[in-house]
């Protein structure tokens, strides 16, 4: 290769070097203003509410730039993080990483709230979607304070969850309901029936194994559960069917 050729080649690639640094430099500097950005992973809320949340905290577009838009996103109560890149000079587009929500209450007369897999309480906000979550009922929550029965139940449902989630994720979605009946025993409702199915926190995983399996069987045991004051699962290798002449199935 001739001395002229060398010398154009390395002319050439310092060129595009420096074209790529000047790029670089205009699109990484965070605080430049942004005109457009996009919010990638949105599911509790629409990706067009967590903009308008944005843009109502920075109401005037000049303190639109990749680290406010990413700090008010941070505070968002939804929010668990958020990482950003550029598509060009003056867009942006936002990955955020939502809480994990398990459960929803309602408190009284209260607003709505949501339960995260961390046991925080998260007041419902306008538009959320989270209609296929099971209710969490009878807490007794007053603004930040939580009483220790409370705190209980919070575990309890956490709990239940967890395990009903890890044995079948189908078997998550037919509970409509989590609760107390009588004093400290936590049953669920199954969506599709009104009477409580009773649970003990020892042994729950074998509980959600049974009641997985009598699920399957929805067809055989349909009117018997729909007739049932209660379905106790804490008894092992059988589940006992409340009614005024009480039933068995082993």
């Amino acid at each position: 290769m001739s001395a002229n050729k060398k010398r154009a080649i390395i002319v050439l690639f310092t060129i595009a070097a420096c074209i790529s640094l000047i790029v670089y430099a205009n699109i990484s500097d965070t605080s430049k203003v942004v005109k457009e950005f996009l919010v990638e992973n949105a599911r509790l809320l629409s990706a067009e509410m967590y903009k308008l949340a944005v843009q109502d905290s920075l109401k005037q577009p000049e303190l639109q730039n990749a680290d406010a838009i990413r700090r008010v996103l941070l505070t968002h109560p939804y929010i668990k993080n958020c990482d950003f890149y550029y598509t060009g000079p003056n867009r942006l587009t936002l990955k955020i990483v939502e809480k994990e929500i398990i459960a929803r209450t309602q408190i009284g007369s209260d607003a709505n709230y949501l339960l995260s897999g961390k046991g925080e309480l998260i007041e419902e906000l306008k538009g959320t979607q989270a209609y296929d979550l099971p209710v969490l009922s009878g807490l007794a929550y007053k603004g930040k304070y939580l009483s220790s029965r409370d705190s209980i139940k919070i575990s309890e449902a956490i709990a239940i969850v967890n395990c009903f989630g890890k044995t079948d994720a189908a078997l998550l979605l037919e509970v409509s309901e989590i609760m107390e009946v009588d004093e400290n025993q936590p049953a669920v409702i199954l969506r599709g029936y009104v009477s409580p199915f009773l649970v003990s926190m020892q042994g729950l995983n074998k509980q959600a194994v049974y009641l997985q399996a009598l699920l399957k069987e929805r067809s055989v045991y349909h009117n018997l559960m729909s007739e049932a004051r209660y379905v106790d699962m804490r008894y092992c290798n059988h589940i006992f069917i409340g009614k005024d002449n009480k039933s068995e199935i082993e």
